[in-house]
């Protein structure tokens, strides 16, 4: 049994010394024999381990103490030692066996757990950590999955909790319609034994959540699936910013859109004035000359009245593309909308309720008094039109703080103190292409005859020009809502401004320096102001104008100047002119109100403005004007 065991074994003397060992030893220590072994090794305590009797002592046996035996050729091998005390007749001991176990296979076992326990930390770490929604499902029949395990992202992302989905049928979490494409796509990645993909919107008690979800089969053993691992990407905030993203890219094509329509329109409309000033100007001064009874008279009132029309366009046009000349002043935008109630009133009519809700506190703007009633009037009557059949406007002011998530949302908006009017209708409402390009000059949905295109456009343009932004929702069947914000201010009382628009006839007898390239318009200016009895000196050009200024001999009391001319343009022109004659006054020409700046040297009570088109009524009124007040 000694030489035949498994095992290794040897004996040693009391004191120490290896007295035999077997077969199975000497090939675990790497010798050839045990005869070797033995005669290599005198020493136990010095080659193999400490004497057996140091751990025995009382005891009769001692199993299973670990510890390194030195092999042959040097290398240390892990070993299990049991010890037996054999005892004599006369009960001294006799000597010591000792059983030894080879434990490199149980090192190796002890390794590979360790290996295995860092492992599972690593993927508990990981699975813990990671921040996509991972799941576990197992696979029970019929067709039914169980949540085994989640990840704590899963948790954040659907807002619930650890009880309310493991241990609970995906039924039990996952609500319909979410469920059924679930479902269909599980059986999918069943039968073809492959990872499925897709994307899904669910709604979670943290909101509707958009993921990007993907199930890989687990096939056990028996070639059957048994489990199911899930994972989710959460694609709400990417899918959110993509489509603000959109929705801003969508605005500013829109923007530059109708900024590359406006520049159009502006200046088709700055190149019709000059036409309407000589179409208006001679039928005026035709109709002075004609008698009240002369049947003629009527044909050139008539071509009066379209000339006004006319002018009127091109008004709206110069709106729209923002270059129209304003008068902006501090308004209460509360008191204008109530001022404006009981005509509007009269405008709508009385099969539609008519509800106006201003703000509690006074809501202030910079704005031009007449543009604003503008507004108010031609989006009444835009509401009106969608509500054939009786309705609701509702018209509200809020002041409001727009902060900079809104105000990137809308090109033009600043963050800041603003003033929202709202107008809200319950008509027809609009489908999206239509109102995509509700602002655009010219574009309507109206009958023939019925409308211009021009009204929205020329609210769009007054806002943008008073520095605000308008948008619209609007749906089939749901009536429209359009929003204006306008920056809001905290004005100084200050005393009303003079009209300059008044007639007035009065004759002068000063001496008016006319310079306009446009020779139909010159004239016409020229026998306006002659025949008022002002002496006109004409010039065709800003170096015309500077020869005139230094030869003519008299006095030169005005100069009227248009401002955009080839060569020396007005405002270059004026400050040339002033220091030839200091005490000139000047009035500047345009149709343009960009035109609109204070010439660089020229003091500010020496400026004064005419928009055009204008009939010889203004004309002749504001040369007074100019000439006997200044500015």
């Amino acid at each position: 049994m000694f030489d035949d065991a498994p095992i290794g074994i040897f004996r040693t003397a009391p004191d120490g010394r290896l007295l035999a060992a077997n077969q199975a030893l000497a090939q675990m220590l790497r010798y050839d024999s045990p005869g070797e072994m033995v005669a290599a090794i005198s020493d136990v305590a010095h080659q193999l381990w400490a004497r057996p009797g140091n751990y025995v002592q009382d005891q009769d046996f001692v199993r299973r103490v670990e510890c390194e035996f030195k092999c042959r050729d040097g290398e240390l091998v892990w070993v299990s030692v049991s010890t037996r005390r054999v005892t004599a007749g006369d009960g001294t001991t006799s000597h010591y066996e000792c059983y030894v176990e080879d434990l490199a296979h149980q090192q190796a076992l002890r390794h590979a757990r360790q290996e295995i326990d860092e492992r599972d930390r690593q993927i508990s770490t990981i699975y813990e950590s990671v921040g996509d929604a991972l799941f576990l499902l197992s696979v029970e029949p019929p067709e039914q999955y169980r949540f085994l395990t989640i990840n704590p992202t899963f948790l954040r992302m659907t807002g619930l909790t650890t009880e309310q989905v493991v241990g609970k049928l995906v039924n039990e979490v996952i609500p319909e319609p979410s469920l059924s494409l679930v479902l269909t796509k599980y059986r999918q990645a069943i039968s073809e034994r492959t990872i499925v993909r897709w994307e899904e919107t669910t709604t979670f008690p943290t909101g509707t959540k958009c993921g990007e979800v993907g199930i890989t089969p687990i096939i056990g053993a028996n070639g059957v699936c048994t489990h199911l691992m899930g994972t989710v990407h959460d694609t709400t905030e990417g899918r959110r910013t993509a489509v603000e993203k959109e929705h801003l890219r969508e605005q500013l094509r829109q923007a530059q859109k109708l900024e590359s329509v406006g520049r159009l329109a502006g200046g088709v409309a700055h190149d019709f004035n000059n036409i309407l000033v000589v179409i208006n100007g001679y039928a005026a001064l035709l109709a002075d000359r004609l008698s009240p009874f002369d049947p003629l008279r009527e044909y050139v009132l008539e071509i009066g009245k379209a000339g006004e029309h006319a002018a009127s366009l091109t008004t709206q046009l110069l709106a729209f593309s923002r270059k129209q000349v304003i008068r902006p002043l501090p308004l209460d935008l509360n008191a204008v909308v109530r001022d404006a109630e009981r005509m509007l009133r009269r405008l709508i009519g009385e099969d539609i309720e008519f509800v106006i809700q201003p703000a509690a506190e006074s809501a202030w703007v910079m704005a031009d008094h007449a543009q604003i009633h503008q507004v108010i009037v031609n989006l009444a009557a835009n509401a009106r039109d969608a509500m054939p059949n009786g309705g609701k406007l509702h018209i509200a002011t809020a002041n409001i703080e727009v902060d900079e998530e809104l105000a990137a949302a809308y090109p033009g908006v600043a963050p800041g103190s603003h003033v929202l009017t709202t107008f809200t209708d319950t008509g027809a409402g609009m489908p999206e292409e239509v109102r995509q390009n509700i602002f655009e000059p010219f574009f309507t949905t109206k009958e023939q005859g019925k409308g211009t295109g021009l009204g929205l456009a020329t609210v769009y343009g007054i806002v943008r020009q008073s520095g605000g932004w308008i948008e619209v929702e609007s749906r089939v069947g749901e009536g429209s809502s359009f929003r204006i914000y306008l920056p809001r201010i905290h004005p100084l009382p200050e005393p009303p401004r003079p009209d300059p628009r008044v007639s007035d006839k009065a004759s002068g007898g000063a001496t008016v320096l006319v310079v306009e390239d446009q020779e139909a318009v010159r004239r016409l200016t020229k026998l306006t102001l002659g025949s008022l009895g002002y002496h006109v000196l004409e010039a065709e050009s800003g170096a015309r104008a500077c020869e005139l200024a230094a030869e003519f001999p008299g006095e030169i009391h005005l100069l009227l100047t248009d401002i955009v001319m080839p060569g020396i343009n007005g405002r270059d022109l004026a400050v040339e002119v002033l220091q030839l004659r200091p005490n000139l006054k000047v009035l500047l020409m345009s149709g343009y109100a960009e035109d609109v700046t204070l010439p660089q040297g020229l003091p500010e009570s020496e400026l004064a403005f005419l928009p055009k088109p204008f009939t010889q009524d203004v004309l002749a009124a504001k040369v007074r004007e100019v000439l006997k007040e200044g500015r």
